[in-house]
């Protein structure tokens, strides 16, 4: 029996049995068997298999860190945590080549891959997205730095690992971006039509509140900053204001400062990060409704992992350099060159200095359709 994920296809999904889905698969089935052992452990193995199998994501977890977890090498243990959270972001294996390959059927292809991805995207993917990258990259005793230098001598564990990780962290971007707006189709309408002035008002707000943080040097800087502790955690609360429209936005205790980072939020609650007393001051745009009740003790709400604040830069930027890197790798050995063409094109359009490397700016460039 494989360990790993099952792969189902429709009549219309011929572009995924291309040499892409052909080289993945032969690496998911190369991976893993079921080798012998008592039967408590082989049991435990062949019902994780059935939960992932069947899109039970969590209960495959909870087995994998509860009484199964002593069935597997560390190894294969931290894989199928990754390929469980993988599922639980709301995305499978198949599903996400068909959309990159897809993509670039739009006018902007990174702007097509998004759109796919906003319409699977779910409470949590997020996080979930986090840890199945980092669970896959400890499979592979890796990091994300050697994910992007991965060769012909390496093993197919370690080329595995690292494509699951490259789909992951362009993944984190594109469902990233979906979070960051109360619209995202007109936002993608906007850079796909290259009209700045189209751009909703609360991804503006976003942008130059991460502009800000990380550099301090923008033409929109925030309208009142004032120091707040949200669950004992030191942060800067960021009032943004545009066409007369009021935003909360928070960064970290530090900004602006190049190192710096705006952070991402979900909703806005109290510094005891209750979010009770601030469910009626957030009108439909995003922007806030500073007469209501609460307005002024309610900061926009950190979304935490592990007891870290995400940071926009990281869920942004560092995914989407990671991801792009870890995918060329892997590509580069198998010569795949169906989903490299999709990836260069999103690079293409977002690297504006043609280095490789997304920054920080190039990307506030893009989000504003410039």
């Amino acid at each position: 029996m494989v360990l790993g994920l099952k792969f189902t296809y429709t009549s219309d999904e011929e572009m995924v049995m291309k040499k892409s889905m052909v080289m993945f698969l032969s690496l998911i089935v190369s991976i893993f068997f079921i080798g012998c052992g008592d039967e408590s452990s082989t049991t435990c193995r062949i019902d994780v298999q059935k939960a992932i199998d069947e899109g039970n994501y969590d209960t495959a977890i909870d087995k994998l860190n509860g009484g199964c977890g002593g069935s597997y090498s560390s190894s294969d243990l931290n894989y199928n945590l990754g390929v469980a959270y993988m599922g639980k972001s709301g995305f499978g294996v198949s599903e996400v080549i068909n959309m990159i390959l897809k993509s670039d059927e739009d006018t902007e292809a990174f702007n097509g891959f998004t759109r796919s991805v906003s319409k699977n995207s779910k409470s949590g993917s997020i996080a979930s997205l986090i840890k199945a990258k980092d669970y896959l990259l400890a499979s592979a005793d890796f990091n994300s730095s050697q994910c992007s230098s991965v060769g012909g001598g390496d093993d197919e564990r370690v080329l595995n690992a690292c494509f699951y990780v490259g789909f992951s962290g362009t993944l984190l971007t594109a469902n990233t971006i979906t979070k960051l707006t109360k619209d995202i189709d007109v936002l993608l309408t906007a850079i796909d039509d290259g009209k700045s002035q189209d751009v909703p008002l609360d991804m503006n707000a976003t942008l130059y509140a991460l502009d800000w943080a990380s550099d301090g040097n923008t033409s929109t800087p925030p309208t009142k900053i004032i120091p707040v502790t949200i669950n004992g955690t030191n942060y800067k609360h960021l009032e943004v204001t545009i066409g007369g429209e009021t935003f909360y936005r928070l960064s970290d205790k530090n900004a602006p400062k190049t190192t710096s980072s705006t952070i991402l939020t979900d909703g806005y609650c109290d510094v005891n990060g209750s979010k009770d007393p601030c469910n009626s001051i957030e009108n439909p745009d995003g922007s806030i409704d500073t007469n209501a009740t609460n307005a002024g003790s309610c900061y926009a709400c950190p979304v935490m992992l592990d007891n870290e604040a995400i940071t926009t830069t990281q869920a942004l930027v560092d995914s989407l350099n990671s991801g792009f890197d870890s995918i060329t790798a892997v590509t580069s050995v198998t010569d795949d060159s169906e989903v490299q063409k999709s990836i260069d094109e999103y690079k293409a359009e977002i690297d504006e200095n043609n280095d490789s490397k997304v920054s920080t700016q190039e990307i506030i460039k893009y989000l504003n359709a410039q």
